[in-house]
């Protein structure tokens, strides 16, 4: 993201589980334009803080998302996308 970014004004955060915690919740409280994430961690932190929202943010890459829809967890996948603004771009990776 970085290297695509940086002649640009976004901002983006990477939230993956196994990581610490606090930079992650410090990461998504700036209200990043686009997120990379795992969909468990991404719906942890959001479980864990009511205020944190993903309203502000373009796009959402969401990693491993065909483990959930294989294990019959697609609306944890749904809680995110209806978290975003409609226009948000969510691509599921």
């Amino acid at each position: 993201f970085k290297t695509y970014s940086k002649f640009t004004e976004l901002t983006g955060c990477l939230l993956a589980g196994g990581e610490a915690l606090d930079p992650q919740f410090a990461a998504l409280a700036t209200y990043p334009d686009v997120i990379i994430a795992t969909p468990g961690r991404l719906l942890q932190l959001l479980n864990e803080v009511s205020s944190l929202s993903l309203r502000n943010v373009r796009v959402c890459v969401m990693d491993e998302a065909d483990r959930l829809f294989e294990g019959g967890l697609a609306p944890e996948v749904e809680e995110i996308v209806r978290a975003m603004e409609p226009q948000g771009l969510r691509i599921l990776s």
